[in-house]
């Protein structure tokens, strides 16, 4: 009776009341049938618990029970129908409570006793064969993306799930009168308000930079230096081979259902207009702000190394360091399309091509998936795409008159200054200056004094200001040289210790992820190879670890692996490595490989402060330990290499690792940039006195 009067109510609910989503999507976790079989066993426990009161405190029944056990004795009677399999034979179960009084209930508690015991066993047993058939069927669906789909594959096997944001609700946290909105009018019309002024617009450019302050009227005016004739072929017809590369670039399984039903596909003309206007900007150095992205050969890897440099140098000499890391909130919702547009005009770009790049962003309207449908429309009044291939070079291009002002008015910055034993006196052209390093949107000024940092913070203030642009002053850092904080992925004090504990909690979780999961070995070492070693490889860019750190960090995945593959354990690592064997990756290997390619981007750059800086490297080397000839020529490095001071140096830790490799690096010629750094003389003066002598005197010599 209950449950028809339950069904009957659901299903007229249904039919006649409004629908809504207010919560996430809800998946089963159980199938209908053991759910049912739950709640029968959660109702005869019940009903036992009510018997086994009337036996402790027999006053306390009344008449009144006997008509709640007509009731029971319905959903009883089903109950044993239903499972009669396990029942045997069916008991028979009294109409009345009362004639059980003369016993005390001893015997329908009993009886009821033992149907909870059976349908408890029953549901163990159903629930162990469901549990075996979800993770049979979890593994082979696993098993099948490890061949088709290895993204979900990969998602699967380290129990990676997508996280989002379900707008069914919206609360209003005012400080007075705190709302929590459920309506999906209210709801809708909050989020609209959010997205739309997101970023509040404090400032409103003027329609000339001749109306603003001298400092930046001056910086965006149109640079001297840049010819209008390098744009000519910007917006020339395509070539075939443009087309062609193109639409190679494209990603797959990105065309929408009626673009694939249609003869004619889209082609991205952002990525047309990128590839040829970041060439161009490119070739005539016409950005001069310093940005290491949005250009062709953009890397991080060139502002890890300088600011590695920064901070060796700095802990080497003792010198003063005031380093800030800056982070910009909302930084695609940030470009004011009028300031945009000075910041085109200044580097000379045609009229017709701004127009083209404005023309993207302008009257534009965006709508924001809820729970209960898309909001209304509405005016973007400020920002550009996040997903607009052509946003990365639009943006080192919008940043770039701040980062010129910052070089043009360089105050005490951080120098590299070059030590030399060479006879030749070095001219102050040689020092490298730097104030600040930029990728993208994530900037870090540095300087040698707190009075000039706070004064290259000014001027960013003033910028982002006047570019009505958001910065997140909560997750500034400020690091002097005198703390023990750490910049990923060095420390700010040259200490490996807290980048080995980094790479030791990454192995270890790791492993613990993938030790009960029910994974082949196979499996286990691409998630190894593909996954964990690029993260490995990230956190250690400037970090040499020794072959027994590389042990120890990977000892637990190396004993996994074992199990997995049924080896003993006692079995050489080294077999490990085999390429007819298992082809895992030997991290230390991997690391001395990395680090060497390093250093050979880093000698044949392109860019000329990084040739400096390769140079300036060498010439501290030399420096430091007394070596008569270019660093590059030494084919020996054991006097050095059990020395702190040498330990602490990346770039001779990996000419030192360079050895163990077929190749060899050396001057291609010297100039002005690349000197010859073989000095005078014909005796080494460690080979005139013993190691030890040596080591303990190279201070003082």
């Amino acid at each position: 009776m209950c449950e028809y009067l339950h069904s009957t109510i659901i299903a007229g609910a249904n039919a006649i009341l409004p629908a809504r989503t207010v919560g996430n999507d809800h998946t089963p976790k159980l199938p209908k049938d053991l759910e049912t079989l739950l709640q029968h066993y959660h109702f005869l426990n019940r009903v036992l618990h009510s018997i086994r009161l009337w036996r402790k405190h027999p006053h306390t029944f009344s008449p009144s029970h006997d008509r709640k056990w007509s009731i029971y004795l319905v959903r009883l009677n089903n109950i044993y129908c239903l499972y009669k399999s396990i029942f045997s034979p069916i008991p028979v179960l009294p109409m009345t409570l009362s004639s059980c009084r003369t016993d005390n209930f001893q015997q329908i508690f009993a009886t009821l006793s033992y149907t909870s015991k059976l349908l408890r066993g029953l549901h163990l047993l159903k629930e162990k064969e469901f549990q075996d058939f979800s993770i049979k069927s979890h593994i082979e669906s696993r098993n099948h993306n490890f061949d088709t789909d290895i993204s979900s594959f990969i998602n699967s096997a380290l129990f990676r799930s997508h996280r989002r944001i379900i707008l069914d609700r919206v609360f209003i946290d005012h400080p007075t009168t705190p709302q929590l909105l459920t309506n999906p009018k209210d709801i809708s019309d909050a989020v609209v308000d959010h997205f739309q002024n997101t970023v509040p617009i404090k400032f409103t450019p003027p329609s000339h930079i001749s109306a603003l302050p001298d400092r930046w009227c001056s910086e965006y005016s149109p640079m001297d230096s840049v010819s209008p004739d390098i744009y000519g072929s910007l917006l020339s017809p395509p070539s075939l081979e443009e087309w062609l590369t193109t639409v190679a670039s494209m990603p797959n399984g990105k065309a929408s259902d009626l673009w694939r039903q249609a003869m004619v596909f889209p082609i991205p003309i952002g990525d047309l207009f990128y590839n040829r206007l970041s060439s161009i900007l490119a070739t005539h150095n016409v950005l001069t702000g310093g940005n290491f992205a949005g250009l062709p050969g953009g890397t991080c890897r060139d502002l890890i190394i300088t600011l590695e440099s920064i901070i060796y140098d700095a802990n080497y000499n003792n010198s003063p360091l005031w380093i800030l890391s800056q982070d910009i909130s909302k930084v695609f919702d940030s470009v004011n399309l009028t300031m945009l547009k000075f910041a085109l005009e200044r580097i000379g770009l045609p009229a017709s091509s701004i127009m083209l790049i404005l023309s993207l962003f302008m009257n534009r309207s965006n709508q924001v998936f809820t729970a209960h449908g898309d909001t209304s429309l509405y005016r973007v009044y400020i920002s550009i795409d996040q997903g607009e291939v052509v946003f990365p070079l639009l943006w080192v291009i919008y940043i770039d008159p701040l980062l010129s002002v910052l070089k043009k008015e360089m105050l005490d910055p951080y120098i590299l200054r070059s030590l030399t034993l060479l006879l030749t006196i070095l001219d102050d052209a040689s020092n490298l200056a730097i104030n600040n390093l930029v990728f993208m949107d994530d900037s870090t000024l540095i300087s040698s004094t707190k009075a000039r940092l706070e004064y290259m913070l000014s001027i960013t203030e003033e910028f982002y200001a006047l570019n009505n642009t958001s910065a997140n002053h909560q997750k500034y850092v400020l690091l002097p040289l005198t703390t023990t904080s750490t910049i990923s992925p060095f420390n700010i004090k040259g200490s490996c210790d807290f980048i080995r504990k980094q790479i030791a909690g990454e192995c270890n979780l790791f492993a613990a992820i993938l030790c009960p999961a029910k994974l082949s070995v196979k499996q286990v070492i691409y998630l190894y190879n593909t996954v964990l070693i690029p993260k490995l490889e990230y956190r250690m860019q400037v970090t040499h670890f020794s072959e027994k750190d590389c042990y120890t960090a990977t000892q637990l995945i190396h004993s996994l692996i074992k199990q997995k593959a049924n080896f003993s354990r006692s079995l050489s690592n080294p077999l490990l490595y085999l390429s007819q064997a298992l082809e895992l990756t030997n991290l230390f290997s991997h690391l001395i490989q990395c680090h060497v390619t390093n250093l050979f981007l880093m000698a044949n750059s392109s860019t000329l402060f990084i040739q400096h800086l390769f140079v300036y490297r060498l010439m501290l080397i030399q420096f430091q330990f007394l070596i008569p000839i270019s660093p590059l020529m030494v084919d020996d490095w054991s006097l050095w290499s059990n020395m702190n001071a040498f330990k602490c140096d990346y770039i001779a830790c990996t000419l030192a690792s360079l050895i163990s490799t077929p190749f060899q690096l050396q001057h291609a010629s010297f100039n002005s940039i690349s000197p010859d750094l073989t000095l005078p003389g014909h005796t080494p003066l460690y080979s005139c006195i013993s190691p030890q002598i040596f080591k303990a005197c190279l201070k003082v010599l």
